[in-house]
């Protein structure tokens, strides 16, 4: 659901982005496509530089000014600034991670901004309000509506080419900060990278193991992770602290499962209307049940969902999106990029779909011939040409 700092594996060798930017560049050249030289390169470099890292690569200090912003919610903000080198107004990618403790100083995010600050673009890099707790917050996209207007005000940027990428949870935060009415008009693109387009679709995942796609039912069980995050968000967006220790004692695990010696000790007709709600929809495991289940907690807590998913507010959307779902994504399913599609059509929105991502990273390897050549290699040209039209995006 997001780059964590566990996933460090074997990793991709790092001059195969950068030779395949080159290769891409002089096929580039010799059609005559010279304005696109110095791009293809770029993303080669930039898609190097996302590369897993090795261990203790997250201890570094990031190439970045750290500066603190303020939110409407009067949020204090902290965040890494990346300038390029070059002077002149540039481009400008706000860049978002999903729900993870090292937010946006996770290695991968850092050498990823470092790369496009390399590459001529400016880089901002806030922190989510609820990583620290493994959550959601409702006035994350509020934040990044502050995030862009910052980035406009300054004299490094140029104000008319602003875009936002988003990691799992980040894009989806990002989409729903880009229909906001104080900046949909300005902001030029998002992309996302395995996001989803409805919360309330990951809390059916997570309590019963299905999903609708395409109109039915099918099965889907996602990564305790998206559980872990689902209920952390809900619980804590209960107005009653008494409320919120007792689901936290009734759905202590890492599933839905909830706690037989917790239950026994508590009264449920104690709980508040919105916490009663909220125990029935963790508890359930009759996926005809889910939606009225949600429609309920949704209720009781009117913008519990909608202030954080996509769908809410997605004809708002003015921005070109560019979405990268790997098809067999363990954490989000791949049909959630596509309902945005589906639901703005082309070409506003284009996703591009892949086999070779492990929700947000490159997935291990299989060196034999038939895997590097059928899937690998394939993989990775989607993969490079996600970048390379999101960059050419701005």
């Amino acid at each position: 659901m997001l780059l964590t700092a566990n996933h460090f594996r074997a990793p991709v060798p790092t001059r195969l982005f950068i030779v395949l930017g080159v290769a891409l560049a002089a096929l580039g050249l010799l059609i005559g496509l010279r304005s696109e030289l110095r791009l293809a390169v770029d993303v080669g470099h930039v898609l190097a530089a996302a590369l897993p890292r090795e261990v203790g690569a997250e201890n570094r200090k990031p190439n970045a000014v750290e500066i603190t912003y303020t939110s409407s919610a009067n949020d204090e903000i902290p965040a890494d600034l990346y300038l390029p080198g070059e002077s002149g107004a540039a481009p400008a990618l706000i860049l978002i991670n999903g729900v993870e403790v090292t937010g946006r100083r996770h290695p991968i995010i850092m050498g990823l901004a470092e790369a496009l600050a390399v590459a001529g673009f400016v880089v901002l890099a806030p922190e989510q309000l609820g990583n620290a707790e493994y959550r959601l917050v409702e006035r994350d996209p509020d934040a990044l509506v502050a995030g862009f207007e910052f980035l406009a005000a300054r004299p490094e940027v140029d104000p008319d080419r602003i875009g936002f990428f988003g990691v799992s949870t980040g894009g989806s935060l990002a989409l729903v900060a880009a229909a906001d009415p104080r900046i949909a008009g300005e902001v030029v693109l998002v992309a996302t990278l395995g996001s989803y387009y409805s919360l309330a679709t990951l809390l059916q995942a997570a309590t019963t193991g299905t999903i609708i796609e395409d109109g039915e039912l099918r099965h889907y069980e996602p990564h305790r992770y998206v559980w872990g995050v689902a209920r952390n968000t809900l619980v804590t967006q209960l107005p009653d602290i008494e409320d919120q220790r007792a689901l936290y004692r009734l759905f202590p695990g890492s599933t839905p499962e909830p706690n037989s010696e917790a239950l026994a000790g508590t009264d449920l007709e104690s709980l508040s209307g919105a916490a009663r709600a909220v125990f029935e929809l963790f508890a359930n495991r009759d996926p005809a049940l889910a939606p009225y289940l949600i429609r309920r907690v949704e209720a009781h807590l009117p913008t519990s969902l909608d202030a954080l998913s996509p769908s809410a507010g997605a004809e708002r959307i003015q921005a070109d999106v560019r979405m990268l779902h790997d098809r067999s994504d363990p954490y989000i399913p791949r049909s959630e990029s596509e309902r945005l599609l589906r639901r703005l059509g082309m070409p506003q929105v284009q996703v591009i779909e892949t086999d070779v991502l492990e929700h947000a990273l490159i997935a291990e390897i299989d060196l034999s011939p038939e895997a590097l050549i059928g899937t690998f290699a394939p993989g990775m040209w989607e993969v490079f040409r996600f970048a390379f039209v999101t960059l050419h995006g701005l």
